[in-house]
């Protein structure tokens, strides 16, 4: 009696469950959709991105030039995704019924806003230091004529006399000297501009009033007896120019 009742339970649950299945399948049925997924700003295709059935368990890569092929019904929506666009979900037309259904979706291309990033070069400071400490700088003009003149120098000198070999000396030479010379004008030059800045053509004109030819010839009697070093304070330079304009004044009333 139990088995009986048992099996007529499970014969009527399958019967209740098959009208249903049935019914579903008849109001929603699967239609496979072929598409193309397309840049809305571009117009051209999106190859694999990936689309989902939201509704059910399975979901498929679109190829090279953006084709998929996908089973839905109405009552269900694929969601679209591909890096760089935004992404999208697509339900089918309320007028499709024809299977298969071939469609165009086009997505819209999105930006994503990155923080800034610095890029170096010379890679990180560690490398920079280790390839600094690597880096053999080219010898300038000067450098090359120096090493050259003593290689020069040292051969003449150990064939004309008996010298050690692995001893380090210099020889002076033309070019020595007149870079010795040079580095001595250069220093008188730079003692001449500190001693302009304290004595010169408007420290004079500001000193005596004088303009013109007037203040340019008692310049040029300034000039003859000027003994200023730079290291002379500009009051006692000043007070000099004001003895020198009171000579001036009176040579100048004598030859009147």
């Amino acid at each position: 009696m139990k088995i009986r009742s048992a099996l007529y339970l499970f014969l009527l649950l399958a019967g209740m469950g098959k009208p249903a299945y049935s019914q579903s399948d008849t109001l929603f049925p699967l239609i496979t959709v072929e598409g193309q997924l397309i840049g809305m700003k571009s117009g051209e295709p999106v190859p694999f991105a990936h689309i989902v059935n939201k509704n059910q368990v399975w979901g498929t890569v679109t190829d090279s030039l953006g084709h998929f092929t996908m089973q839905m019904s109405h009552m269900d929506t694929l969601a679209v995704s591909a890096i760089g666009y935004e992404s999208q979900q697509f339900v089918l037309p309320i007028y499709v019924s024809v299977s298969p259904f071939r469609t165009r979706i086009f997505l819209r291309e999105r930006s994503y806003p990155i923080d800034e990033v610095e890029v170096f070069v010379l890679g990180t400071w560690e490398q920079f230091q280790d390839k600094v400490r690597k880096l053999r700088v080219p010898e300038t003009e000067e450098e090359e004529l120096k090493r050259e003149i003593r290689d020069e120098a040292k051969e003449v000198a150990l064939e004309a006399y008996e010298i050690p070999t692995g001893i380090t000396f210099s020889l002076p030479s033309r070019y020595d000297a007149s870079l010795k010379r040079l580095r001595e004008i250069e220093a008188i030059e730079a003692r001449q501009i500190l001693i302009y800045r304290k004595y010169n053509r408007e420290v004079i004109a500001r000193t005596t009033g004088l303009t013109g030819k007037e203040l340019d010839d008692f310049i040029i009697f300034c000039n003859q007896r000027a003994w200023f070093t730079p290291e002379t304070p500009s009051y006692d330079i000043i007070r000099q120019i004001k003895y020198w304009f009171r000579q001036y004044l009176m040579i100048k009333h004598r030859m009147n």
